[in-house]
């Protein structure tokens, strides 16, 4: 049986003593077995987060290989994926950073917020350096955008 390949690839690292995961576009184009696997690693990676001695994480979505999704079922279901997770995310999530050199990223976000808006915010940066740090030095984090509260503004 051949393998599925995968959309996102999902690992994570230690750094300065904070849990970093990355969800990294592979490029590949979306299916529906495809979208189905990622939901599946990504539900269980989070149910074992929950269990892992970790107080705080931060996700780090690299999108710049991203294909946008051509229907919504991608969307939904990460959405409510996310609204599964509700509880894990609340606690233990500081914020999440897209990584995304181009403008194709706000595009995805005014639909995917359509579904679910993010409860922790959510910072845009276009070079890996930046995701270093925006994670790393709060400082300079305030020098990216905060897509987060200025959506809840121009609502």
């Amino acid at each position: 049986m051949e393998k599925i390949e995968d959309v996102f690839v999902i690992h994570d690292e230690i750094q300065n003593e904070k849990l970093v995961v990355f969800i990294n576009a592979t490029g590949v184009k979306l299916t529906e077995l495809r979208k189905l696997s990622f939901l599946a690693k990504m539900d269980n990676y989070l149910t074992e987060l929950l269990k892992r001695d970790i107080s705080t994480f931060y996700f780090v979505f690299d999108l710049n290989k991203a294909k946008i999704p051509t229907n919504f079922s991608f969307i939904t279901g990460f959405s409510k994926l996310l609204l599964k997770h509700a509880e894990l995310i609340e606690s233990k999530l500081e914020f999440s950073v897209i990584l995304n050199k181009s403008n194709v990223f706000y595009t995805f976000f005014s639909l995917f917020k359509k579904f679910y808006v993010p409860i922790k915010p959510l910072y845009l940066c276009q070079k890996y350096d930046d995701v270093i740090t925006c994670i790393h030095n709060p400082n300079e984090r305030k020098k990216f955008p905060e897509i987060v509260s200025k959506m809840k503004n121009s609502n």
